[in-house]
């Protein structure tokens, strides 16, 4: 068999990549309403008449299968498609066109990135052992799309997983590698307080529920340190306050929400149980009442309600001796465990799975806001960045046999 080369494959497809991505930008569509954008992915993936299947195992999402000549492991590859509510604040050509819209966490870099991966591994099949499942997964950012998908038994016969995320923080052409526990397991809660309303000159003819519900958040933050072990990490964010409209009027209920986060399930529950009973001793200590709600309540029992991305020991070291075997052992950087979520984290939770982070950070091109900031953007330079490790990665994994270089 004749050898290849990584870079010279990429550099025959950077112009495609370029042109996916900043369509995919400029035609955002949030979690669970990815219509078009899967539409438009299946219209990319025909067009390039690959052997491939190509399956809708839910209504937005698309998954790839592309079997080898030669029977092996099956691996997934993922990329996100969803974008968020975000007003999009850049001076780009391409900028998007849908008020209140953006693709401000790389998603469509994602997508762009596994359309490159398919396309050079789908002209290289006959070289392939085994199969690979590419898999554009809707709804990331509300934490449902990883779950509707296994429900419908994607992950039958997989043996590892693999996904990547764009990452602002690390400096271009760099690759953040971490191992265990790496992303934390969430949970979103909307709390009301209810008091009795009067006027606001006689507080003692009602019962405020703002005191009830400032006196709560406080407590449940206190005891939050005070009730688990202080060694692990844990997180209480209150990220809305709502209550009255009058200056001289005391409402009736106040409204807070927010979300609870750790980088273990276990404590996550541990949490939720504190918070739980912290509402309760404070409303009867005010003869106030209150109704919680977590975002998972209702799940089947069968069902885990979030889940910690846990990085593989053994898929993560493959990961990084792929960066080091054909790109480079200078390009890997250490990530530290972060309590932002990713919806990656049920698939790791079943196979053994790793997330690679991809710098993307050029003070030059101004590509140096955080994630869901509506300043964020990318250096388009990390598109070959990210399909150079996914080629390297399956190189590694020995499901692509043809000999391989770099340069």
């Amino acid at each position: 068999m004749s050898e290849w080369c990584i870079a010279e494959e990429i550099k025959k497809h950077t112009d495609m990549l370029i042109q996916w991505r900043r369509y995919l930008h400029q035609h955002p569509e949030l979690s669970f309403k990815e219509f078009d954008t899967a539409q438009y992915i299946v219209a990319q993936i025909e067009d390039m008449n690959l052997p491939v299947v190509i399956t809708r195992p839910t209504p937005t999402s698309v998954v790839v299968h592309l079997d080898g000549a030669r029977e092996g492991s099956t691996i997934l590859l993922r990329a996100d498609i969803d974008a968020l509510p975000i007003q999009e604040d850049n001076d780009l050509a391409f900028k998007s066109v849908k008020d209140g819209i953006m693709h401000a966490c790389g998603h469509d870099a994602h997508t762009a990135i596994l359309l490159g991966v398919l396309k050079i591994l789908g002209e290289h099949a006959k070289q392939i052992k085994g199969t690979i499942l590419f898999v554009f997964q809707a709804a990331e950012e509300v934490g449902g799309g990883a779950r509707e998908l296994i429900r419908t038994g994607i992950l039958q016969n997989v043996d590892q997983a693999y996904a990547i995320h764009v990452s602002p923080s690390i400096p271009i052409g760099q690759y953040g590698i971490g191992y265990g526990a790496l992303m934390a397991a969430g949970e979103a809660f909307d709390v009301e307080i209810l008091g009795s309303g009067g006027h606001a000159a006689k507080p003692e003819e009602a019962n405020d529920p703002i005191n009830v519900a400032i006196q709560a958040i406080t407590a449940a933050k206190q005891l939050l340190e005070r009730k688990t072990d202080p060694l692990q990490p844990k997180l209480m964010s209150v990220t809305y306050f709502n209550a009255g409209r009058n200056n001289n009027v005391i409402s009736q209920q106040a409204k807070f929400g927010g979300t609870l986060r750790t980088l273990d399930v276990n404590l996550l529950q541990e949490v939720k149980a504190h918070l739980v009973q912290t509402l309760k001793h404070v409303t009867a200590l005010y003869g106030a009442d209150f109704h919680i709600r977590f975002e998972t309540d209702g799940l089947p029992p069968e069902e885990p309600p979030s889940q910690a991305l846990f990085n593989d020991y053994q898929t993560t070291r493959l990961a990084a001796s792929a960066i080091e075997n054909h790109l480079s052992k200078d390009r890997i950087t250490t990530v530290q465990p972060s309590l932002t979520g990713e919806d990656f984290a049920f698939i790791s939770a079943l196979v053994p799975a790793t997330m690679v982070f991809v710098g993307t950070r050029n003070e030059a091109l101004d590509a140096v806001y955080p994630l869901h900031h509506p300043k964020f953007r990318i250096d388009e330079a990390v598109l070959e960045n990210g399909v150079a490790y996914f080629l390297s990665l399956v190189t590694e994994l020995a499901v692509l046999e043809q000999p391989v270089t770099t340069q």
